[in-house]
């Protein structure tokens, strides 16, 4: 009979929910039913469904680290985190280069998973934790986003460029896709929207056009806020709606239709 050897734990091996103890994937679960203020226990209910993954595989990845260290035999519901169990985690991530900013992100994911499974704890001391870490490795982790400007100028640029192109190849595939991608960018970075909102703009029902230009018009039930949203589109963005609308968009659909 062969023996089995322990493998070795790696940063990404996660425990997923469905291998929590039974306690553990319980409290959980329960925490995301709880509707009113007057129940007992902290509540989950409130957080998006990419918030609640994200924290479940952060959680998910420090159980892994217990399993693969045999240290996870009871439900931590009842055992809690020690502050050893904790050293000895962070270590492997650093053993396994784990960035600084990733580190962070874990230690906030536990301290909020925690307290929901051990709300008679006090795990301030996970706060402290993350709060070590230098906020110069968080920034340096932060992606340089371009401003709304910037959009707004990439966006004419390629408007620009589909237009030059199109005076060589009228309507051609490729200064089609230019233009729309141009005004969508132009678009966005003139009145933010939701992606849901945006893709599902269609004339005459939620983009309107009048004599002064477009405005735009969304209906509560459409919105995430459940919130009607109303916003008068800038001067600039007329002439090239106009020009998609007219010119633009009926060339790309008899594209797709050839």
């Amino acid at each position: 009979m062969r023996s089995r050897t322990k493998r070795p734990y790696r940063c990404g091996s996660v425990l997923p929910v469905a291998r929590w103890h039974t306690a553990d994937r319980d409290a959980w679960r329960a925490a995301g039913s709880l509707v009113s203020l007057l129940e007992e226990g902290p509540s989950t209910r409130h957080l998006s469904k990419a918030t609640l993954d994200m924290r479940e595989r952060g959680f998910g990845r420090f159980l892994g680290f217990l399993v693969a260290t045999n240290d996870y035999e009871r439900p931590i519901r009842e055992t809690g985190v020690s502050r050893a169990q904790m050293r000895a985690y962070l270590e492997t991530l650093e053993a396994d280069s784990y960035a600084l900013a990733g580190q962070h992100n874990l230690l906030t994911t536990l301290r909020h998973v925690l307290t929901v499974l051990r709300p008679q704890d006090d795990m301030s001391w996970l706060g402290g934790l993350a709060r070590a870490i230098p906020a110069s490795a968080l920034r340096a982790a932060e992606p340089t986003l371009p401003t709304s400007n910037e959009v707004w100028e990439l966006g004419v640029r390629l408007i620009s460029r589909a237009m030059e192109k199109a005076a060589e190849a009228p309507f051609a595939r490729g200064p089609v896709r230019d233009y729309r991608a141009g005004l969508m960018r132009a678009l966005l970075a003139a009145r933010s929207m939701r992606r849901g909102s945006f893709l599902n703009l269609t004339l005459g029902r939620t983009l309107f056009r009048d004599k002064d230009g477009f405005r735009v018009e969304i209906p509560a039930e459409e919105t995430k806020n459940r919130k009607a949203y109303r916003t008068v589109l800038p001067a600039e963005l007329t002439p090239y709606l106009d020009a998609y609308l007219g010119e633009w968009y009926p060339a790309r659909v008899q594209d797709v239709l050839l």
